[in-house]
């Protein structure tokens, strides 16, 4: 309850993405996920949505649509969706930030 609300929400959807990406029999080894690694979420004080996710597996980035909610308070996920795109190359990586 420390953080700023914005921060919150974003921290509360990375963990349950993380969360929701490992129930795929595809991305079952992921370590890393930011829902705004590519591009700022949009959304309000119980939803959060975008494009711009990254994941990572086997030293390899991804990226993720995603629709996140969250509980008044934003303590915890609702539900989570998500669609993972094409691989991001490595040469992008340092430029995003992923490493």
């Amino acid at each position: 309850m420390l953080l700023d609300p914005e921060t919150r929400i974003v921290q509360v959807c990375d963990i349950a993405a993380l969360a929701a990406v490992s129930h795929d029999s595809a991305f079952r080894k992921v370590d890393k996920v930011m829902i705004d690694a590519l591009s700022t979420p949009k959304g309000t004080d119980t939803r959060l949505s975008g494009d711009g996710g990254a994941l990572r597996q086997n030293d390899q980035w991804y990226k993720f649509s995603y629709a996140c909610n969250v509980t008044k308070g934003a303590l915890e996920a609702s539900s989570f969706t998500f669609k993972i795109a094409a691989p991001i190359p490595k040469s992008d990586w340092k430029t995003l930030g992923l490493w």
